[in-house]
């Protein structure tokens, strides 16, 4: 009797452990039935004023488009640096990239190059975490190297180039490896990379992202997955598909019609993304997010910034106001204009609290929830400053939410006694920054000390910037510093993966 007793208990066990294992699985799966996809795309280097949904002319951007019509169109985006590199570290982690000393653009050489510390979990580590297929497809350009790379850095797949820059057309992509580079930016014949083994491109660069981002999404439409995006068009070298400029016949002038050709390659990747979504029938539990990572460089890529002063590395509104919009049409109304500030530091919050994770680092995100202001007009959390510094070149900026902003600069006239010039702006009389009031008035002493109080604790950028190539600028004890740095954040990040403590 008790023979069989012990047994109709042990089968009650084992009957009772399975159930437990398969509701746990069934509810998982079902909270990930219900997680939205991400998809984030990142245009390098694009003018303010070179989408339709911005007033472009010349340039149509159909498809992009479809992203500002489905959803919603930011009048005032900003992204919290005029360069590439940091802008997009700001992107990923939440935090102004300050605060873990990634100010410049790193050298793309593996032994010094900076990038996001292992200390600090991006969008896609955390997505991971929760159940989300991750890819990374395109440009990098957050270090490089075992430390730094996507698929050490939460991405399942990466396809592109760790480095910042690249030739678009394959048969210039002929390097594997840092090792063969012997000119500056001999790097841009690297060639692609996916999942850091180096592999030869049959079509237009530009085209081929386009491609794997859309292999990704056939692969994983029954997944919640978060696809990065991010492209390196239309950044220099200006290399245009021969056939998308042949069928630009509307531009006249052939810097103003390669930019623009490339612009459209871009624009129908775009295209081919979202119509693998809504082919698999996914487009509603979809959010897609467009931006720049900042503005367009006009003088050297012909684009546009519109009524903007300034372009790409500089202070004014043509380099940290970009083109935005965002849609996901299962929660977020379409069709309409967004006219407060955000900035790109909010993706990330506005991301983990739409896939319902409960991230125990929220309270250091300097972005904020932008749901609640689209969907309930509640939108307490922008009545706050945005702050932009460039530690190379000396310039700041702040920002306040009623869009006057304060612009200060070195001063290069050596005749004059001031180390520094101030400007104020106010940008709903003077979007184009044409009439500076030369003295920091009273009434903006809030602002100063407020940006003194946010920079106060900034250690500056603990790398060499692109241009410091050779070894022989860093001292051997600088780079075995480092290493034991990187050691010990690997080290004590895997521990808090183990914990669950991210």
């Amino acid at each position: 009797m008790d023979i069989v007793f012990k047994q109709k208990k042990i089968i009650y066990q084992i009957t009772v452990i399975f159930f437990l294992i398969y509701t746990s699985f069934s509810h998982a799966k079902s909270e990930n039935f219900n997680k939205p996809n991400i998809v984030m795309i990142v245009a390098d280097d694009l003018g303010y004023a070179d989408v339709s949904f911005n007033g472009s002319l010349d340039i149509k951007t159909p498809n992009i488009d479809r992203i500002a019509q489905d959803g919603i169109i930011f009048t005032k985006g900003y992204v919290t640096h005029s360069i590439c590199a940091p802008s997009r570290a700001a992107i990923l982690t939440g935090k102004y990239h300050q605060r873990f000393g990634f100010e410049r653009n790193p050298s793309p050489v593996p032994e010094i190059s900076g990038g996001i510390p292992p200390s600090e979990f991006n969008l896609a580590e955390v997505l991971k975490f929760s159940g989300y297929k991750t890819a990374a497809i395109g440009k990098w350009h957050l270090g490089v190297g075992s430390n730094y790379s996507p698929n050490h850095r939460g991405f399942d797949y990466f396809f592109g180039m760790e480095r910042g820059g690249s030739n678009y057309y394959p048969e210039l992509l002929t390097l594997d490896s840092y090792s063969e580079v012997t000119e500056r930016y001999g790097w841009y014949k690297l060639r692609v990379t996916e999942n850091q083994k180096p592999i030869e491109i049959k079509s237009y660069l530009t085209d081929e992202l386009s491609n794997a981002a859309v292999k990704f999404v056939n692969k994983h439409k029954n997944d919640p997955f978060f696809l990065y995006l991010a492209y390196n068009a239309p950044h220099v070298p200006m290399q245009a598909d021969p056939d998308v400029y042949k069928s630009i016949n509307n531009i006249k002038d052939p810097s103003r019609r390669t930019y623009a050709a490339m612009v459209k390659s871009l624009d129908n990747g775009v295209g081919k993304v979202l119509d693998t979504i809504e082919a698999h029938g996914i487009e509603k539990n979809t959010m897609v997010i467009f931006l720049s990572d900042n503005g367009g460089p006009e003088r050297t890529n012909f684009s546009n910034n519109g009524i903007l002063r300034g372009s790409k590395s500089s202070p004014y509104e043509g380099g940290i106001r970009v083109p935005i919009a965002i849609k996901w049409p299962s929660k977020y109304p379409s069709g309409i204009k967004f006219d407060k500030n955000i900035s790109s530091l909010d993706f990330f919050a506005t991301i983990i609290e739409a896939a319902k994770i409960d991230y125990s680092k929220k309270k250091e995100l300097d972005g904020v929830d932008l749901t609640p202001c689209l969907t309930k007009s509640e939108c307490s959390a922008l009545n706050r400053f945005l702050y932009f510094r460039d530690y190379d070149k000396g310039w700041k900026v702040v920002l306040a939410p009623h869009s006057v902003k304060i612009v200060t600069y070195p001063n290069s006239n050596f005749i004059k006694m001031s180390s520094h010039i101030i400007e104020t702006y106010n940008l709903e009389d003077d979007p184009s920054e044409k009439y500076p009031h030369h003295k920091n008035h009273k009434k903006h002493d809030k602002m100063t000390i407020s940006y003194q109080k946010w920079e106060e604790n900034f250690r500056g950028p603990d790398y060499p910037g692109l241009g410091s190539e050779g070894f022989k600028n860093l001292t051997v004890w600088f780079r075995i510093k480092r290493k034991l740095k990187y050691i010990f954040f690997n080290i004590d990040r895997e521990i808090k993966f183990l914990l669950g403590i991210y």
